[in-house]
């Protein structure tokens, strides 16, 4: 029985976490700091640590769709081309991660 509320508070908290990066990367913070990340969320810092390393938090928030399509939006304006779904992931990883774009 505890094992299950620690399960489903761990995933509430992943959620929440993810969603507050999600909300920043949309505001254009497209590579958010843990702290505010945490203040987003209403969390602690630790609890940001427990949950994700940054690489990890900022790659899962970019694939959220709404959250890439925001992100190639300020990327390559208002007027998008009509680029295949793989690229749009790739570009957007490679924005979020400060990785270069093959």
């Amino acid at each position: 029985m505890k094992t299950d509320l620690r399960r489903t508070r761990s995933a509430r908290y992943r959620l929440t976490i993810l969603g507050a990066c999600s909300r920043l990367m949309q505001e254009g913070e497209w590579q958010p700091s843990f702290s505010q990340v945490a203040r987003q969320a209403g969390v602690s810092l630790a609890t940001v640590y427990k949950h994700f390393t940054p690489e990890e938090l900022r790659r899962e928030a970019a694939a959220d769709p709404e959250t890439r399509r925001s992100i190639l939006r300020r990327v390559l304006g208002e007027e998008q081309i009509e680029l295949p779904e793989p690229v749009c992931e790739r570009l957007a990883q490679a924005v979020v991660l400060g990785a270069p774009f093959p």
